[in-house]
């Protein structure tokens, strides 16, 4: 590998998101498979709803509560990311039942629907419906909606971002903290790591074309700067924000020049920019560089909840 990836992460360079979209149909069916099989703890309670979108689809939320715990806990919205193509992952259930635990909150993984079905805006609506859903219903969820995290990483964390600026300029909803890791923020192929990192581990940029072509193909319209959040350029109101970037990734400067927006904005902003790692290396847990940035993510969700 030319990239100089730590040794933690070398064993990730076999593994890329698929281009053909009959062979996404396959790993979206072996991903799901994997999802629903792994048990959940003792400790952790589980909870699947079925939401009603506004277009009248189906959005699947699971819930994840500690069982020692019968108070009104605050939340983690939590979107996982996928390039808007692939399905949440066992890793996406596994990292926030953890955060579930060492944060004593409850957990709710978004199954916002998936292009090429549905291309955007669904996804979008899908993010803010299941939102309205859970603040609508937070006695019986036990839930504070006062003290609620926005979390998503890679296509989550983007739309994450995206309703979190669309909270500021419209909707007005209370949010404590901002959660993203390595998040797409950005359109095309114009910063240097969307240019250049084509050939990196995991996801890297030679997947934009198919993205665009099959999740934006009906364009954004007036939602543009909530699509591509670095578009916005005025984020005066949003919660406290954790970015986390990974050096070898094609989403790394979309995480730069997002933090570099915020901070001329005043916005608070913790940066944890690892190094060494690549998009998704936060699935080798037993990685010391994974347990260090796991420690940051629960302190700043700690902080803020």
């Amino acid at each position: 590998m030319k990239y100089q990836v730590h040794r933690d992460f070398k064993h990730l360079q076999y593994f890329h998101m698929t281009k053909n979209l009959q062979l996404l149909k396959v790993e979206n069916f072996v991903v799901s498979v994997l999802y629903h099989a792994m048990k959940t703890p003792k400790d952790i309670i589980h909870q699947r709803i079925n939401v009603t979108s506004r277009d009248g689809g189906i959005i699947k939320i699971d819930v994840y509560r500690p069982k020692t715990s019968n108070n009104v806990l605050p939340v983690l919205m939590y979107y996982p990311g996928g390039g808007f193509i692939m399905s949440a992952s066992h890793f996406h259930k596994k990292n926030l039942m953890n955060m579930v635990r060492l944060t004593h909150s409850v957990g709710i993984i978004v199954h916002y629907r998936l292009a090429p079905k549905y291309p955007f805006p669904t996804a979008f609506y899908d993010a803010i419906d299941a939102w309205d859903y859970v603040v609508n219903h937070a006695s019986e969820l036990q839930i504070d909606p006062k003290r609620l995290a926005l979390c998503g990483d890679s296509a989550g964390g983007n739309l994450a971002c995206g309703i979190a600026l669309y909270n500021q300029d419209h909707l007005k909803k209370d949010v404590s903290a901002l959660f993203l890791v390595y998040p797409g923020l950005d359109k095309g192929q114009n910063s240097y790591t969307r240019k250049h990192y084509i050939d990196v581990p995991m996801f890297n940029a030679s997947m934009f074309p198919l993205i665009e072509k099959v999740f934006y193909k009906n364009g954004t319209g007036d939602l543009e700067k909530y699509a591509f959040p670095l578009f916005h350029g005025k984020p005066y109101e949003l919660p406290p924000v954790y970015l986390e970037t990974a050096e070898f990734d094609c989403l790394l400067d979309d995480g730069l020049q997002f933090h570099q927006l915020l901070k001329e904005n005043g916005i608070e902003v913790t940066l944890n920019q690892t190094k060494g790692t690549v998009h998704g290396y936060d699935i080798v847990q037993t990685s010391s560089i994974v347990k260090e940035s796991f420690n940051q993510r629960i302190a700043f969700l700690k902080r803020y909840l």
